[in-house]
């Protein structure tokens, strides 16, 4: 694996697993963001389960990316889990304000202003 597509990889990944409206998991994610939009005190439980993501995420890269610098892995797990993230809290912030919104949507916009933010 070329470390220059990873970033691409993995946000394909990412936008495949949110852009599943049948998996049942995906479903009871959205329902907790919209309860953590709703809640802020639980968010403090949701930042230990995004960290454990992270981790499994870097354990995976640094499988696949053998001999690459462990921050520019670590850089890339952490920017993706900020990505994934940012979008599900916006979406869960519109859905209890009643709008409706495809998260993957949301997913793209987040990334694209990343990139136009840090260029």
């Amino acid at each position: 694996m070329e470390l220059a597509s990873v970033p691409r990889d993995v946000e394909a990944a990412t936008e495949a697993v949110m852009g599943r409206d049948d998996e049942p998991e995906l479903e009871e994610h959205r329902r907790v963001m919209r309860l953590l939009a709703k809640e802020p005190d639980l968010r403090a439980l949701a930042a230990l389960q995004e960290q454990a993501l992270v981790n499994r995420l870097r354990a995976r890269l640094e499988e696949q990316l053998p001999g690459h610098d462990k921050t520019t892995v670590l850089l890339i797990a952490e920017v993706a889990m900020t990505i994934w993230h940012t979008s599900w809290e916006r979406w869960a912030e519109l859905a209890a304000e009643g709008e409706a919104r495809d998260p993957v949507e949301f997913y793209r916009r987040c990334r694209e202003e990343l990139r136009r933010v840090v260029g």
